[in-house]
């Protein structure tokens, strides 16, 4: 008995509501109705010097599950304006064959010292044995150094 009270209370423990939670990680979304902590990273940032505009790939990590969102404008980007793709937004990963609707806020870009931090939501939908099955999240993601 002492065993499995060993092993249920530190579960017990870090099941809290999400007032409570806390990431060590630089990203959270909602997944499945939790928060998750993650680990956000830039996989490409881009920019055209010829027509003007930048675009980032963000990847999204955790041990359950990872996604990529993609972010561009046809001007540079700017920290505080909602980015807002209505349909058929990029977003890659496990099951994700189809986004309907993607926002993403950038709330700090710094060019100095190549970091960028911002909210997202989106809706989307995601194949489970060939039932196409909701996906809609959103989350956050704080100070992810880019190359540039």
């Amino acid at each position: 008995m002492k065993r499995l009270l060993f092993i249920a209370l530190p579960l017990l423990m870090a099941c809290g509501s999400d007032d409570d939670f806390t990431c060590e990680q630089n990203a959270r979304f909602v997944y499945n109705g939790g928060t998750e902590c993650a680990h956000a990273s830039v996989d490409v940032y881009s920019e055209n010097f010829t027509t003007g505009g930048e675009s980032f790939v963000i990847a999204f990590t955790n041990r359950f599950t990872n996604f990529k969102l993609t972010l561009f404008d046809d001007e540079d980007l700017v920290p505080n304006k909602e980015y807002t793709y209505p349909e058929n937004a990029s977003i890659t990963g496990p099951g994700h064959n189809q986004t309907f609707s993607l926002k993403i806020t950038l709330t700090k870009f710094d060019r100095e010292a190549n970091i960028i931090s911002g909210t997202f939501v989106f809706e989307a939908e995601r194949d489970s044995n060939s039932t196409a099955v909701e996906f809609n999240s959103d989350g956050a993601f704080t100070d992810v150094p880019y190359v540039d």
